[in-house]
């Protein structure tokens, strides 16, 4: 069976989403300085906080996403988004802009994020969840992107002011920062509609989903599942990989203007990021399709945690670049793989609530990941003065590959052979030509690798669909 359309509108609504997003995170601290006057440090700080208050706010509002359903979480959702970003478009109080920002912006992709992921697993058949949840994280890489030359473009061209209008005889005229701003709420608005007049819910195919419940009673349905628990152990030991991706956002341009001069160009390099996703995940995803998912995770875990070694070795534009190439290669491996086993994890109907639990002990570590990072680059990477970074980037690789290692000798705690969910015959006749499929396949593990990867590519591609 085909995947339904409403499971192309939740791929479709995530592009969207992620652009909007995107944009208005290029040019919030931009426009912090310039409309309100904030330092550097000021604006980084509110930008740092309002993402961390997503997560708290998930936290709050998991039972609520279970209970009202993708379709109307996304609606909701949305609408608060749109009148969020609106608001920023014509805002003039410095404490009407931090209402926005720390309560309406954070509280809209609360709702979004989970129920995104909640309507993909809803509408996409089970045996191209893995495929589906891949095309999920490449068009949120895809909007990453082509969001930020897009927004350079418009500064470029509107440097001063834009005109709008007129509109009954009158003429506007707002910053480039309000218009892009604006923009981000013209793309929220297409996205309300999109999940309020067409998107359907899904809820209808599940027979085990029970009545409205409180979210206490919800709550403590999920904390008494022993596979939740097993899944909050993967979320910890993944805390220290992530941190090797937090460095690489938070301190990584730093590093670059300091070690490499003020020119650097850091946003190309950091470019490298999404497109390299973009590029390899569709071929790691035909080529892995059979891999067990944690184990996969615990594979890409393994890369993503060495590559600050690359930036221990030297600094220049070469081990920048293998850097992020190495630690994207390492995410394309095993994010998206994490969003599937999160949903394949999940009890059905109880997905954000779920995910709101789980995300706990990142949410915990996101409090102390700036703190930690930014004292490392001014101990051991300062602007002025004696640098050792190299001792920074081995720090931060140690504490990835501590994680990772942890992780490979708990691989059976975290997914128990006999706990693993039995695969449908057909999504076996699907799956059965991936990675660890030889004796099914009677390919020879002896072979070249080359050769068993061109053997099992042509046989993936060949075999007739089911």
């Amino acid at each position: 069976r085909k995947t339904s359309i409403d499971g192309w509108l939740v791929v479709l609504l995530k592009f969207l989403e992620s652009y909007g997003f995107f944009m208005l995170s290029y040019d919030l601290v931009l426009f912090l300085s310039e409309e309100f006057g904030f330092t550097d440090e000021e604006a980084t700080w509110c930008y740092t906080t309002y993402n961390l208050l997503v997560p708290v706010y998930g936290f709050a509002i998991g039972a609520w996403i279970d209970n009202m359903g993708a379709k109307w979480s996304l609606t909701c959702g949305f609408f608060v988004l749109f009148c969020a970003r609106m608001a920023l478009t014509c805002v003039s109080s410095i404490d009407a802009l931090l209402f926005v920002l720390f309560i309406w912006l954070p509280l809209g992709s609360a709702l979004c994020g989970p129920a995104m992921m909640i309507g993909l697993k809803r509408h996409v058949n089970a045996r191209n969840l893995t495929i589906g949840f891949s095309i999920f994280y490449v068009v949120m890489n895809l909007a990453a992107l082509t969001a930020a030359p897009a927004v350079d473009a418009f500064h470029a061209r509107w440097s001063q002011e834009v005109e709008l209008g007129p509109f009954a005889g009158v003429v506007y005229r707002i910053s480039s920062c309000r218009t892009v701003m604006f923009l981000s709420a013209v793309i929220t608005l297409v996205s309300f509609l999109i999940s309020f007049l067409f998107l359907r819910d899904a809820v209808e195919k599940f027979e085990d989903r029970k009545s409205l419940q409180s979210p206490g009673t919800l709550y403590g349905e999920v904390l008494r599942e022993q596979r939740f628990w097993r899944f909050v152990l993967l979320v910890m030991l993944l805390v220290g990989v992530r941190f090797v991706h937090r460095n690489m956002e938070g301190i990584f341009p730093q590093y670059m203007q300091r070690e490499l001069g003020p020119e650097s160009t850091f946003g190309a390099v950091l470019a490298i990021n999404p497109s390299c996703v973009i590029v390899t995940l569709p071929l790691i995803t035909i080529l892995f399709l059979d891999f067990p998912a944690v184990k996969m995770i615990w594979s890409g875990a393994v890369v993503a945690s060495v590559s600050p070694l690359v930036l221990a070795a030297g600094h220049s534009y070469t081990t920048s670049v293998a850097f992020v190439t190495v630690l994207s290669l390492g995410e394309a491996v095993w994010c998206p793989r994490l969003f599937e086993y999160t949903m394949s994890m999940a009890p059905t109907g109880r997905e954000g609530t779920f995910m709101a639990l789980a995300a706990t002990p990142t949410l915990l570590a996101s409090g102390i990941y700036g703190s930690i990072s930014h004292a490392m680059l001014e101990a051991l990477c300062p602007e002025h003065g004696e640098r050792r970074s190299e001792l920074m980037w081995l720090a931060v690789s140690s504490v990835a590959i501590l994680s990772a290692t942890v992780m490979g000798l708990l691989i059976d705690v975290i997914e128990p052979p006999g706990a693993r969910v039995p695969i449908p015959r057909k999504m076996q006749m699907l799956r059965g030509h991936g990675w660890g499929a030889h004796e099914r396949m009677e390919i020879d593990p002896s072979q070249p690798w080359h050769k068993r990867v061109f053997v099992e590519a042509k046989s993936w591609l060949t075999t007739r669909r089911v």
